[in-house]
């Protein structure tokens, strides 16, 4: 299912799906364009993937990190002690604020 590729000395994995619309880009682009403009595309196709390709290691780090899907809930008890250090907080914000029928807050305050 996927093809690794290497690219700037690192190794990307690449779906190959992704691959086969890149050669098909830039065999387009080939045929229609110079050199140099074809480089540019590819460059900058393989840029976009390589961010994405970042992006999707933050997140998948960051949630290693957190411990998961069954750590990032509240237990009732946080709800409590949450809702008991804040209530000054909570009541005055509800006292300047409106809510809509679509959910939306609304300040009273200019």
């Amino acid at each position: 299912k996927y093809v690794t590729l290497p690219v700037l000395r690192n190794r990307v994995a690449w779906n190959r799906e992704q691959s086969a619309r890149l050669v098909d880009k830039a065999a387009a682009i080939r045929r229609s364009q110079s050199s140099f403009v074809f480089a540019a595309c590819v460059m900058e196709a393989v840029a976009e993937w390589l961010r994405r390709d970042t992006e999707m290691r933050l997140a998948s780090a960051a949630a290693e990190v957190a411990g998961g899907p069954a750590y990032w809930g509240l237990t009732v008890s946080q709800l409590v002690a949450f809702r008991d250090e804040n209530l000054g907080v909570l009541e005055a914000y509800c006292a300047d604020h409106l809510l809509r029928e679509d959910y939306v807050h609304i300040c009273k305050q200019e």
